[in-house]
């Protein structure tokens, strides 16, 4: 299924970071930007196959790449994706124009052909067993043809939902509220309070203290940019709350044994 890409190069940093959904820069707070939709390998390979009538592998391919230079030019329409989406990128559709190859011949089907004998003749077994795709609108050469099948791809499509895509939207302003008090009031506030308490030799409160300040810290830059962090800080951010919680348990089973 293609999925579309979202890129984003940090301000602060100068590393470029790409990913199949929406993200934010938790370092420069940057919103990453559509760059563009991809297929899987798998999908590649089929398409190469679809488009040439050649197998995708084999010791045919220099000689293929070579024969065929300049035979094909990017589809107008789709970008030589082949996918089209609904502009906010929630929807994708296989583009009509070159019908999801991507690409559109320069040349005449009958100079394809010929150019394919010419791979056969030397590679006999890399033919592919159906033979090439031959689209209505994916032939013909390019120039007043490839406007007019822009044109056609401009008609009525079926979306269909892309699972990798999802809103792009920015935290709202509670959820900003919420995170500047978690990391500018709370963190700092707990963090400051443990290192008291470890002074002193309480050194459970301060523990307890310390995890509290860690997991308001991490709650709240998630909750900020919640995209930037991957499976790996849940796992994080759950160990330390789970951390806090059995620490709290400790310390009240104390204060009650105190008493």
């Amino acid at each position: 299924m293609p999925h579309p890409n979202w890129t984003h190069t940090c301000r602060k940093t100068g590393r470029t970071r790409s990913d199949w959904k929406p993200f934010r820069c938790w370092r420069c707070l940057g919103q990453a930007e559509f760059s563009g939709w991809s297929s899987s390998v798998v999908e590649l390979m089929g398409g190469y196959q679809r488009q040439y009538g050649l197998i995708c592998v084999g010791p045919h391919r220099p000689l293929a790449d070579k024969v065929f230079a300049g035979a094909f030019i990017d589809c107008e329409a789709c970008g030589g994706s082949g996918v089209r989406d609904d502009g906010a990128h929630r929807f994708w559709m296989v583009c009509e124009a070159c019908e999801g190859l991507g690409h559109r011949p320069a040349i005449s089907e009958e100079d394809v052909e010929r150019r394919r004998a010419i791979v056969l003749a030397a590679f006999p077994g890399a033919a592919r067993p159906r033979g090439r795709q031959h689209g209505s609108r994916g032939s013909g050469q390019a120039g007043p043809g490839a406007s007019a099948a822009v044109a056609a791809a401009s008609g009525p499509m079926t979306p269909v939902r892309s699972r990798a895509a999802v809103s792009t939207e920015s935290p709202n302003a509670w959820d900003l509220l919420r995170a500047t008090l978690f990391v500018l009031v709370l963190a700092p506030g707990w963090l400051f309070a443990s290192l008291s308490a470890f002074r002193g030799g309480q050194w459970l409160v301060g523990t307890v203290l310390l995890l509290a300040s860690a997991f308001a810290a991490l709650s709240g830059l998630m909750m900020a940019s919640p995209s930037s962090f991957d499976r790996g800080w849940l796992w994080v951010w759950g160990a330390v709350g789970a951390g806090l919680f059995l620490l709290l348990g400790v310390a009240g089973v104390q204060a009650v044994l105190a008493s």
